[in-house]
């Protein structure tokens, strides 16, 4: 893992930056900066002022760790901006230890989170990460535009696809039984949910199902909830046999 530190220096040309903490605390805890090296992560803080600041502090992001602790009524405006810019640029945010009345949810791609395990917070940025650079040209994302340049409805548009996307991920046919018989009905509250199920046949005798909700709402939680489907396994089948995994050990093997 490599620390720029040049974020704060205006008109210093850095390179693309896969996590920004921003932070007026003076360290970000060890725990999360193991899981980024870990993962050959680059990261970099600033701080609130150069955040909602000068432009020329601001680079590349894969993703924004803010803590809204350090967040006043007087800033709102100025934060809105800056959370629009980074929509229009892909960019998904992550609003830490929020005690103000700040409209997040108002925002496509920001995620609220009061309390978090480390895991949880390693997987939420791994997962506004990955939506960042499938948004991007070669795995590149663009570097932010001015907020009058990108019309909303084009970001109703990735939406609209996203939520198709991911339906896509959903059962097309459920396993009814003689004496058992399944329906679902879904109905996301936007065009993507951070909610997602799965039934399937197992083998004669069984059938697996589970229900998911991923803490948060829009694009990063969804995202979550894609990855969630391939990494949950049911059923393991090795040559002519297999075995079904009970509750405990899917949850276990995740």
């Amino acid at each position: 893992m490599r620390k720029n530190q040049i974020l704060d220096l205006p008109g210093t040309e850095t390179s693309y930056i896969d996590v920004v903490f921003v932070t007026d605390q003076d360290n970000i805890p060890d725990p999360i900066l193991r899981e980024l090296c870990g993962e050959n992560l680059i990261w970099d803080k600033m701080t609130v002022a150069a955040f909602l600041g000068d432009d020329e502090a601001w680079r590349e992001f894969g993703t924004v760790v803010l803590d809204s602790s350090q967040i006043v009524a007087e800033q709102y405006e100025e934060l809105w901006r800056r959370l629009k810019r980074l929509e229009q640029a892909n960019v998904a945010a992550i609003l830490l230890n929020d005690h103000i009345s700040f409209p997040f949810d108002r925002f496509k791609l920001a995620t609220i989170l009061r309390t978090a395990s480390l895991e949880e917070m390693v997987g939420r940025i791994e997962a506004n990460l990955a939506y960042n650079r499938s948004m991007g040209i070669n795995g590149v994302p663009t570097r932010p535009a001015p907020a009058a340049t990108t019309p909303d409805n084009e970001l109703t548009e990735q939406l609209k696809m996203a939520g198709h996307v991911q339906r896509n991920f959903l059962p097309r046919r459920l396993p009814n039984l003689k004496n058992v018989r399944w329906a679902s009905l879904f109905l996301p509250a936007d065009w993507v949910s951070g909610d997602m199920y799965d039934v399937a046949r197992l083998d004669e005798q069984h059938i697996g199902f589970y229900v998911a909700d991923a803490v948060g709402h829009s694009i990063p939680a969804a995202l979550l909830t894609m990855f969630l489907k391939q990494a949950i396994k049911m059923r393991e089948t090795t040559g002519d046999d297999y075995r079904i995994f009970g509750p405990v050990e899917v949850m276990e093997n995740l």
